[in-house]
Formats: structure tokens, sequence, C-alpha cells
């Protein structure tokens, strides 16, 4: 259970830092925001699939 609330989080918290970093910040600091972003959604993703294998 709790390892599916991490995959949750993850994913809405990746949500915010994408949105935040399209809409305030510019150059290698958006590239960078949007890399974490989207490993956090990928690991969102996995810790859910975990959850529903096991």
């Amino acid at each position: 259970m709790w390892i599916s609330f991490l995959g949750i989080g993850l994913m809405a918290l990746s949500a915010l830092v994408i949105t935040f970093a399209r809409s305030k910040t510019k150059g290698v600091v958006r590239i960078v925001l949007s890399l974490v972003a989207f490993v956090m959604l990928v690991l969102g993703f996995i810790y859910g699939v975990f959850t529903i294998i096991t």
C-alpha cells in the first residue's frame, strides 16, 4: 500500500514540477527540471505497476 502511495505522490509531484518548469523557467533550468519530472513520472509508473503485480 505504501509503495502505491509513493507512486501516486511521485506522479503528482512530477506534474507540479513540469508545470512550474514550463511556466516560470527558461533555458537549461527548464530542460533540467523537465528531465527530473520525467524521471519522477517513470519511477511513479514503475512503482504503480509493481503494486499491481504483487
